[in-house]
């Protein structure tokens, strides 16, 4: 009877493990997902920084321009 016991209370924490592993990899698996988003995010966002750099010294070289030309 004893050993029902013992073998009941280890399937019962088993159980509970299996919970809390399963919620983990949830867990791992959003935050992965989340990351990957962020990365493309973050490239979308320097190339949009690059693309303004790049106005910015047309307009920069067009203002000079116009000042020379005074």
């Amino acid at each position: 009877m004893r050993l029902d016991r013992i073998n009941d209370v280890l399937n019962q924490k088993l159980e509970t493990y299996k919970e809390e592993c399963k919620m983990q990899e949830d867990e791992r698996e959003f935050l992965v997902r989340q990351l990957v988003a962020i990365k493309k995010e973050n490239s979308r966002l320097r190339r949009e920084i690059e693309k303004l750099k790049s106005v910015s010294e047309h307009l920069s070289m067009l203002h000079s321009r116009r000042f020379h030309l005074c």
